[in-house]
C-alpha cells in the first residue's frame, strides 16, 4: 500500500504516470529515463493483459477504495461450556492439571524420571 500512496502523490505533482513512474524509481535524472523507457515499453502489455483478464470482485473493492480487513474469525467463536451430569458445565479443576502437566520444551527432562533422563 505504501508504494501504491507514494506513487500517486507523485502523481499528484507531476500529472504523468510515466514521469511518476520514473521519479518512483530515481530522481536522478539519466536514472529515471531509464527506467521510465522500460515502463513505456511494458505499459501496452499490461494494458492488454488488464482488458483481456479484468480484475475479480476481490480486486475491484480494493479499487474503489475499500479494503477488506484481515481476520481469523475470532469475533465469530463460541465457547460451548461442556455439559456434567449435574448441569453446567464445570471444566476441569487445577487438581487434573496438576496430575498430567504439560511439558514445556525447556522443561522436558525434569518431568522424566532421572534414569531416563541421562544423555
Amino acid at each position: 500500500r505504501y508504494a501504491a500512496a507514494f506513487l500517486t502523490r507523485l502523481n499528484e505533482t507531476r500529472r504523468d504516470w510515466t514521469l511518476s513512474a520514473s521519479h518512483y524509481h530515481s530522481q536522478t535524472p539519466n536514472l529515471a529515463e531509464a527506467y521510465r523507457a522500460r515502463v513505456v515499453a511494458a505499459w501496452p502489455e499490461e494494458v492488454a493483459r488488464l482488458a483481456s483478464n479484468p480484475p475479480g470482485p476481490v480486486m475491484a473493492r480494493f479499487s474503489q477504495g475499500t479494503v477488506p480487513s484481515l481476520s481469523n474469525g475470532g469475533e465469530n467463536a463460541r465457547i460451548i461450556p461442556m455439559q456434567t451430569s449435574g448441569g453446567a458445565g464445570q471444566g476441569r479443576g487445577l487438581d487434573a492439571y496438576r496430575a498430567a502437566p504439560v511439558p514445556l520444551s525447556g522443561r522436558l527432562l525434569a518431568l522424566l524420571p532421572q534414569r531416563l533422563a541421562t544423555r
